[in-house]
């Protein structure tokens, strides 16, 4: 499986008009893992093929009418993509995706995620999967994207006025009582239970939610183990007199940070470790030569940091 998952990596890389960090297996197999734990009773099959030029990735589900559906490992917020399609064979390759699907001759629905609107891989996909069914478009999914072009002084140049300002505020506010360490290369055990010891205490964990639910538990371990086995984790901790009050989880993959889980104890809010936590980041970033920080779903707070916008949408096939 490790060296299909190496192959699909790649398929993906060579793919335009994806969400290329999403639709990578460690991603998509973490949202397998925590949403379709393999004793489940639903748990389902797969419709996975890897081939030269081309991919696809389906779960096997079955609805409560008893009919099958072909769903993405993603279905849950359906940024990652599918199918891969390598764009210089791409005619051929997603009328090979299409021949597919359509020798799966059990499913009444098929639903591929995480397409770029008006891309070349949309065009094609729409072109061939209707000479399968009826087409329907789901709604837009957004993410908030920075450039890091530049390192930090193009960065900062794309901000506005009051961004650096902010920044120098905070600064002073937390004086020199918060340290940020670095655990990229630690143990995923270790890592995996300072996060919960941090969740635990913020305003999310106090909810039951954030990384705390079951699901999300699942997830975001299951994510730090398999960033952390390609060396592509990114993890860093506010620490205040000895103890964990903050920390920013995410991952690189190609030239593209993923920021996947950001939080702190509810005593530090005042203190805004979770802006400084991300502009400690964000040098470390620029540092290493990263281009893109993709911030996740676009939300209101996350527009300062984030002057792009990456949009997929949803194709749903019925026959």
């Amino acid at each position: 499986m490790l060296r299909w998952q190496a192959h699909w990596d790649t398929l993906v890389a060579q793919t335009a008009g994806i969400d290329q960090w999403c639709s990578r297996s460690p991603w998509q197999f973490a949202v397998d893992h925590a949403f379709h734990p393999r004793d489940a009773p639903s748990s389902g099959s797969h419709a996975a093929v890897a081939e030269d030029t081309w991919g696809m990735l389906f779960r096997r589900s079955v609805l409560d009418d008893g009919r099958i559906a072909l769903l993405p490992f993603d279905a849950i917020w359906g940024f990652a993509s599918p199918v891969v399609a390598l764009d210089t064979d791409l005619a051929r390759s997603v009328h090979a995706i299409a021949t597919a699907l359509r020798n799966e001759s059990d499913w009444t629905a098929t639903l591929v995620t995480g397409i770029k609107p008006a891309s070349d891989l949309e065009g094609a996909l729409i072109a061939n999967l209707s000479q399968i069914g009826r087409l329907a478009l789901a709604d837009e999914r957004v993410r908030a994207v920075a450039s890091l072009q530049g390192g930090i002084a193009g960065y900062m140049s794309r901000r506005p006025r009051t961004f650096e300002r902010n920044l120098r505020q905070a600064t002073r506010r937390a004086g020199n009582s918060v340290t940020f360490e670095c655990a990229d290369r630690s143990e995923p055990a270790s890592i995996i239970s300072r996060l919960h010891g941090v969740e635990q205490h913020s305003w999310k964990g106090l909810e039951s939610s954030g990384i705390e639910s079951p699901e999300m538990s699942a997830l975001y371990g299951s994510l730090v183990w398999r960033l952390s086995v390609l060396g592509a984790l990114r993890v860093t901790f506010a620490v205040r007199g000895g103890r964990d009050v903050g920390f920013v989880l995410g991952g690189v993959l190609g030239t593209t940070y993923r920021g996947l889980q950001l939080s702190f104890v509810e005593e530090v809010r005042a203190l805004s470790i979770g802006n400084l936590l991300q502009w400690n980041e964000l040098v470390r970033l620029c540092d290493d030569g990263v281009e893109r920080y993709d911030l996740g779903m676009d939300m209101e707070y996350k527009r300062v940091w984030a002057e792009e916008r990456f949009v997929t949408r949803p194709i749903v096939v019925f026959r």
